[in-house]
């Protein structure tokens, strides 16, 4: 009976030993209590040099907005191999996806308004040049890259690039289409009640000319096709006026649209113009005029089609900035022509 016992109580005790072993084990579990000490980027990534199709910009973002937001691009960490150290020095590679990437010298858009706020009145040709390779310089560059996991990070370097383009104006292929006609906007006529002054400059006369009721027909110079494009209220242009005071002047509005409304199409823009008048002793006309510019044809389908012209609702200088970043660098070209012939 005794030695029946005793081989129990032994037992017992082998079992009990056991069970704390293996709770002392388990609650010291190094798996549990290791973190990561640092990443090293072993590949780079597969992506290098991105271009302006890569940024990324709210299109819906506010005017006033946008100055507070931060250059970024769509960073690809795809092909990357990187590899992280433990606190308990044991190394695993990381899926790339669940790394941030995150441009480190970025800036805010701000930076760029008042580089173009800061653009001389006047310039000759050699130093318009030399301007604009400042602005581009500023964004065209070499960036670096922050990649982070678990608060460990590692540092790559990208380039960004202008999107492809022919240096010739216009930037883009020749266009297929030709304007026909130019139904001019509602008003014409502007007194110095229409002057605004310039929230940036206030030694700066702006007159907001207003689009509604301009309508252009243009023909597809392939199909034959007739488009009319409409434009309403919230289109229009700012120009700026040297003398408020001057009597009877005339001022012709230069501008270009799209007579698509589809964006992979690079040759579907036109160019037109109409006169303005301010400051006139005369009212306007109760009806604009038409300007007829081409004959149409008979045999062509006509279609309206929504606004597809660039909005210039907001000071030039903040127009340049959301061209050149929301549609390429091309169109500073657009620009630099507008600017020389003045």
């Amino acid at each position: 009976m005794k030695k029946l016992l005793s081989i129990a109580i032994a037992v017992i005790l082998a079992l009990s030993c056991t069970v704390s072993a293996f709770a002392v084990t388990d609650t010291a579990s190094p798996d549990e209590a290791k973190t990561v000490e640092s990443i090293a980027i072993k590949k780079l990534p597969d992506k290098l040099v991105y271009n302006d199709d890569d940024v990324t910009i709210d299109e819906d973002i506010s005017f006033e907005e946008i100055f507070d937001t931060e250059f970024a691009l769509a960073l690809d960490l795809t092909g990357a191999e990187i590899e992280a150290t433990y606190s308990d020095g044991s190394v695993e590679n990381v899926n790339p996806d669940d790394c941030a990437a995150t441009l480190v010298d970025g800036f805010k858009m701000s930076v760029i308004f008042d580089y173009l706020s800061n653009m001389p009145d006047e310039m000759t040709e050699e130093a318009y040049v030399e301007w604009l390779n400042g602005l581009v310089e500023m964004i065209y560059r070499d960036y670096t890259v922050e990649v982070e996991y678990m608060g460990a990070k590692d540092t790559y370097t990208i380039k960004f690039e202008q999107s492809t383009f022919d240096p010739d104006y216009p930037p883009y292929e020749e266009s297929i289409y030709e304007v026909v006609s130019v139904k001019n906007p509602d008003k014409l006529y502007y007194t110095k009640d229409d002057i605004e002054v310039d929230e940036y400059d206030e030694d700066e006369n702006m007159l907001w000319v207003s689009y509604e009721g301009l309508e252009i027909v243009v023909r597809n110079t392939e199909t034959g096709e007739l488009t009319t494009v409409k434009y309403d209220a919230d289109d229009g242009q700012y120009l700026y006026i040297d003398d408020i005071d001057k009597k009877n002047q005339t001022l012709t509005v230069e501008d270009w649209g799209f007579a698509t409304d589809d964006s992979n199409v690079e040759n579907d823009y036109f160019e037109f113009s109409f006169d303005v008048y301010y400051n006139f002793d005369k009212t306007e006309p109760t009806t604009a005029p038409t300007t007829t510019i081409k004959p149409a044809t008979n045999d062509t389908v006509t279609k309206s089609v929504d606004n597809g012209a660039i909005q210039t609702g907001t000071p030039t200088t903040a127009l340049i900035l959301v061209v050149l970043l929301l549609s390429g660098s091309a169109a500073l070209f657009f620009v630099y022509r507008r600017k020389i012939e003045k």
